[in-house]
């Protein structure tokens, strides 16, 4: 089963002090060896010694042994009393962080709501470096190939951003902008001068032909930002951007099928999460 990165960031503490279950641990080692993220996570948490929080507290555990050792032989039905309840204590702590962490999960999943925002207006606060926080990372992903800001000579066709958090976030954004002639030679300048990365086979992508592709930042793992055109004019900008190879979204519900790369195949058990789940 692949999990979420935020489950497992929630386990990496438990780990860490080596008081996970092990399918816990299973689980971890499983993720961290295809993500990146979360094994720099566990590199810091390594560093560090801020786990005070944590219900499980080793040195208790430790003090608690030593004062069993201690006790006098004729109270030997207490000692095993307590240590009983010392075991089952020890017990609980290991699995019920577990236990919280997929209810919450589950919680998480059910109360999660599909936000769809279509005003143009707010185009900067969700695109770019100066947009709302939970819209301005999106894991680490280059959104320069969308414009800076939406300028008086852009005539805009149609702008939707969607973003869905069940666990981890997902999100989905278009801008379809019709420009007249000389701002179109402009954009096509600074599109086709942008580095663009290999895309083809990245979630069955294959090469471009419903439009002309002008830049495109591909991400093996999180997926795609892009941009098309018609070549009279009009330019689209799009990107999928998410992780654990698919999108819990149903990104098809919520943007025109011929803005996807073709080819483009990010839903649940894809042909190209079983491909890379095989190499794991």
């Amino acid at each position: 089963m692949k999990y979420p990165c935020g489950l497992i960031r929630d386990l990496l503490p438990l780990y860490h002090d080596g008081i996970a279950a092990p399918e816990s641990r299973e689980a971890v080692e499983a993720h961290m060896q295809e993500c990146e993220a979360c094994r720099a996570e566990y590199d810091k948490l390594r560093g560090g010694d801020y786990l005070e929080h944590y219900m499980y507290d080793a040195a208790l555990n430790k003090q608690a042994v030593e004062s069993y050792q201690g006790v006098k032989k004729k109270e030997k039905r207490r000692v095993i009393t307590i240590i009983v309840i010392a075991v089952a204590a020890a017990v609980i702590a290991t699995a019920l962080p577990l236990v919280l962490v997929m209810v919450l999960m589950m919680g998480s999943v059910a109360s999660a709501k599909v936000e769809v925002h279509d005003d143009i207006a707010e185009y900067q606060h969700f695109i770019g470096a100066s947009a709302e926080e939970k819209y301005r990372n999106k894991w680490g992903m280059d959104e320069s190939i969308f414009p800076a800001a939406i300028t008086p000579e852009m005539d805009v066709q149609d702008f939707r951003m969607v973003y869905y958090n069940p666990w981890d976030a997902q999100y989905l954004a278009y801008l379809t902008v019709k420009y007249d002639d000389a701002a179109y030679a402009a954009e096509r300048v600074r599109l086709e001068a942008y580095p663009s990365t290999d895309y083809i086979g990245y979630y069955s992508v294959q090469e471009e032909t419903t439009y002309e592709l002008l830049a495109v930042y591909a991400d093996a793992y999180q997926g795609f930002v892009y941009a098309l055109t018609d070549g009279e004019g009009t330019i689209i900008y799009a990107e999928q951007i998410f992780c654990n190879y698919q999108m819990d979204l149903d990104y098809t519900q919520y943007m025109d099928p011929d803005y996807f790369l073709d080819g483009f195949d990010a839903q649940t058990d894809n042909p190209y999460q079983k491909e890379q789940m095989g190499e794991r």
